[in-house]
């Protein structure tokens, strides 16, 4: 059975084992700042049984935002690209931020989450063209 995490679960596990992406789901459809118990039980059903038959564990980090980290060995993008489209089988809008860098990858997948709202995009896998806040950018 797939168990919805904490935020300090991600960052510890993020520390250790395996690593091939990290999706931030937001649900832009809660009205409701406090969240629609049953909407978001409904969420949390559904990423559930996405993670299930995958290599995903699932992480709430904000009332509207869950964590699915990949802890397959390996990138394989073929895979990512069929996860993004199961995903978004889900009857609820979502925009999804991906990192495929274990360094910083929450952080990463926050601005890639961010660039995808800004720009009206499902979802977006972050790199440096898309960091708008330097935060990553090297200085030459």
């Amino acid at each position: 059975m797939t168990v919805i995490k904490i935020e300090e679960n991600l960052n510890k596990d993020l520390s250790k084992g395996t690593f091939s992406g990290l999706f931030v789901v937001n649900i832009y459809e809660l009205y409701d700042m406090q969240g629609d118990n049953q909407v978001l039980q409904e969420i949390e059903k559904f990423l559930k049984n996405f993670a299930q038959n995958r290599f995903y564990e699932v992480y709430r980090i904000y009332n509207d935002q869950f964590v699915l980290r990949n802890k397959a060995a390996g990138i394989v993008y073929a895979t990512i690209e069929q996860d993004m489209e199961e995903l978004f089988k889900t009857p609820l809008n979502i925009i999804v931020g991906i990192s495929l860098e274990k360094d910083k990858a929450l952080k990463k997948a926050e601005i890639a989450l961010s660039y995808a709202k800004k720009n009206n995009m499902q979802y977006i896998a972050y790199s440096k063209f898309i960091d708008t806040t330097n935060i990553f950018q090297e200085v030459s």
